[in-house]
């Protein structure tokens, strides 16, 4: 669970997202699932602390009911901030989120991100089975401000070689920018340049209404991606070439406000894959989404119903 969408208080801290890499997937529900959340938060001083236990039950055609509690806790610090008008008012800014999380199996997950100084932060994620055969962990470190972006992360997965990856984004003037990453194997812990997995540039352009991006992978697989926003819409489209498989893919995602309590998603791809959203948000404590996806391999079309309140 991203604790992020859940504590206010930490919404402002970075976490790298590929920049114009852009990810417009909506998601698809395949059950029912809802999530209770008790929370408190004490201040004393500029400091502000906020405690929260969590409760989920969900139940798929995957997995029958299954119950998730979880305890999270997130510290920030008030600081003056400045608008665009010139008033100066009181903001928090996060420097300590943890959240854990386990069902009655004992499967645990668990989230750390840690405000080490200025624009340097530190995150760990993980996950461990209830008889810890099979567990993975993942550990960044992260430098950011308004115009350059840099991680380095290690992944290590049971019964996998390790990855280590590294990508930045570089502003070079507003509002153009570029970017990389690469993908390394460590066998044993031992990092060798024969082992590069996977490398990417971009080059992109960003604002508040248009971003697009191009980027050009090692297999020299090329990829255009655009969204646009109007209001409270957004159109977002995909091309991508492959020139191995001699195949130009594309993919349009669009997302509507009707109103303030309710909007819809739907994306549609050259794979003839159709997936759609519709979310209806009750009295800011409740919400419902109503999923459904259909592709021609399929036997028959998926729907599902997802209950959250808080």
């Amino acid at each position: 669970m991203d604790t992020r969408r859940m504590v206010n208080t930490f919404r402002n801290a970075p976490t790298y997202s590929k920049s114009v890499f852009l990810n417009t997937n909506p998601s698809i529900v395949s059950g029912v699932s809802g999530c209770t959340m008790f929370e408190s938060v004490s201040w004393q001083g500029n400091n502000v602390f906020h405690n929260f236990l969590t409760y989920r039950l969900t139940q798929s055609s995957v997995k029958q009911f299954e119950n998730r509690f979880g305890y999270g806790f997130a510290y920030s610090k008030m600081k003056k901030s400045i608008s665009e008008n010139g008033n100066i008012y009181m903001m928090p800014y996060p420097k300590l989120c943890t959240y854990v999380e386990s069902n009655l199996k004992k499967d645990v997950s668990y989230s750390l991100s840690y405000n080490v100084l200025g624009n340097f932060w530190a995150h760990v994620t993980g996950q461990a089975s209830g008889n810890r055969s099979n567990n993975n962990l993942s550990a960044s470190i992260e430098w950011a401000n308004k115009n350059v972006s840099v991680q380095m992360s290690a992944n290590k997965v049971t019964n996998q070689n390790n990855q280590v990856n590294i990508s930045f984004t570089k502003r070079l003037f507003s509002p153009w920018l570029f970017g990389g990453q690469c993908t390394l194997a460590a066998e044993n812990g031992i990092l060798s340049s024969s082992l590069i997995k996977s490398y990417e540039g971009m080059f992109g352009y960003q604002d508040d209404k248009l971003s697009y991006a191009v980027t050009v992978d090692q297999s020299l697989s090329t990829a255009l991606r655009a969204v646009v926003h109007f209001k409270s819409n957004t159109t977002s489209v995909e091309l991508k070439h492959e020139p191995s498989k001699n195949e130009l893919k594309c993919m349009l995602a669009q997302q509507v406000v009707l109103s303030k309590n309710l909007s819809m998603k739907g994306q549609v791809n050259s794979d003839g894959q159709f997936s759609g959203n519709i979310i209806l948000r009750l009295m800011k404590c409740c919400t419902f989404s109503l999923s459904a996806m259909y592709n021609h391999y399929m036997d028959r079309s998926q729907v599902g119903l997802e209950v959250s309140t808080k």
